[in-house]
């Protein structure tokens, strides 16, 4: 039926970046089936949903959605759409902060995943524990986590989980002062996600490599990245974490400084008119 199908969409709208066309489809088909229905189906549109308005940045709309996705899937027994609402609400908490919020979240996904036998679960949880780590600055900790999910991921076949989590840790690495590793780690997770065309995470990869370029005094190179990053991140609509919002503006600050106003702003409106591709290959200097 219409809920199923678009419910199975959500997982493309994301990665390709459509998030306000994903919500609103998912949202009327949801509208269309009556509020009375009670089955997996809606628990997973209902997830999505939550997804769509997490990362456009509607976090009250987004917690009411996944709160009742959660009620709905526990309640018809659906484990897997219960682990994943649980999932995102501790996604949104990072986003908003509230971290011992979170942790809760992710204990209670990573007992549901761990009881069915699900791999691929596990390694997404304890990637996002990861990242909560990352966010407390216990590289130490975020870094075994990362290193963790990413080898799940790859005996569970998952590129863009593998991906998702190269990426984290180079960024584990750029914190560290460790460059070179992190470039090597940084360039795995972008070649990935360019090929499987997950823009979302594109736009993480071109940020991350412009951190990079920053670190490695290659200020012309950050600015034009930063603009790339932020123009392509402007085109599908997503959102900032709070953290990572402080972090850009430290970075844009930064740049700019190194620069001086005219030269930062040459390049970073340079880098705002690279499509996706141009960017990609930029970024990884082919």
């Amino acid at each position: 039926n219409a809920m199923r199908l678009a419910g199975a969409l959500g997982r493309f709208w994301w990665r390709r970046g459509y998030l306000r066309m994903g919500r609103d489809y998912l949202k009327a088909a949801i509208a269309h089936q009556g509020s009375t229905q009670r089955t997996a189906a809606r628990a997973k549109s209902l997830h999505w949903v939550g997804v769509m308005h997490h990362r456009l940045g509607e976090y009250d709309d987004a917690r009411d959605t996944l709160e009742m996705g959660l009620h709905i899937a526990r309640e018809v027994g659906e484990h897997t759409e219960e682990m994943l609402c649980l999932n995102t609400l501790g996604n949104m908490s990072v986003f908003l902060r509230e971290l011992s919020q979170a942790r809760e979240y992710y204990r209670q996904a990573l007992e549901v995943v761990r009881r069915l036998g699900d791999r691929y679960g596990e390694a997404m949880i304890l990637g996002n524990m990861g990242n909560l780590a990352y966010d407390e600055e216990d590289f130490g900790e975020s870094s075994v986590l990362y290193r963790q999910a990413i080898s799940i991921f790859r005996e569970t076949g998952s590129q863009i989980g593998e991906a998702v989590y190269l990426a984290n840790l180079g960024r584990v690495q750029l914190r560290l002062g460790e460059l070179m590793d992190a470039k090597d780690y940084l360039t795995q997770g972008l070649k990935i996600t360019s090929q499987l065309r997950d823009r979302g995470q594109i736009v993480f990869g071109l940020w991350s490599f412009s951190q990079l370029n920053y670190e490695a005094e290659s200020y012309e190179r950050a600015a034009l990245l930063l603009g790339a990053s932020d123009s392509l991140r402007d085109e599908i609509g997503s959102t900032l974490s709070s953290s990572a919002i402080e972090e850009h503006n430290v970075l844009l600050q930064a740049v700019q400084t190194a620069l001086g106003d005219e030269a930062f702003q040459a390049h970073y409106t340079r880098g705002r008119t690279l499509n996706w591709d141009d960017a990609v290959a930029y970024a990884l200097e082919e």
